[in-house]
């Protein structure tokens, strides 16, 4: 499956007034090795189920601890597998499948569950405000 290019990806995020051009290069000089990861981490993605929130949940998580092991590897930063997610909702359905059902279940799961969660996880999570803090360091 082909993903979504970093042409198309800035057009999504285009507002009538325009993107400032320091921010298109920042996407930019992050998009490389986001969209490598993503496309890695989008091949060993579990599969979905057929109207299964509990397996597109786990499916998301799998996803996302992908995108952490590809950060703990290559040397990305949080940045960076988060613009892998987004160039992934904007390229797979079934990665929104799975991210709707990840945040379906996300009432389920108590503390302990949400501390195991990949660290990408925890920063979507945070982005979204639905975390008070992505910081795993125990601090």
């Amino acid at each position: 499956m082909a993903l979504v290019t970093r042409e198309k990806f800035l057009a999504t995020l285009r507002d009538p007034g325009g993107m400032p051009e320091a921010e298109i290069a920042r996407i930019g000089g992050l998009w490389p090795g986001a969209s490598a990861a993503a496309q890695e981490a989008l091949g060993r993605m579990p599969g979905i189920g057929f109207l299964s929130p509990r397996r597109r949940a786990e499916a998301f998580v799998a996803l996302c601890a992908e995108l952490d092991r590809a950060a703990a590897q290559q040397g990305l930063t949080q940045e960076q597998c988060q613009l892998a997610l987004a160039i992934l909702r904007l390229s797979a359905a079934r990665m929104r499948k799975a991210e709707a059902g990840f945040l379906a279940r996300l009432s389920r799961l108590d503390g302990p569950a949400r501390d195991a969660l990949p660290e990408t996880a925890k920063h979507f999570l945070y982005s979204i405000h639905l975390l008070q803090n992505p910081d795993t360091s125990g601090r």
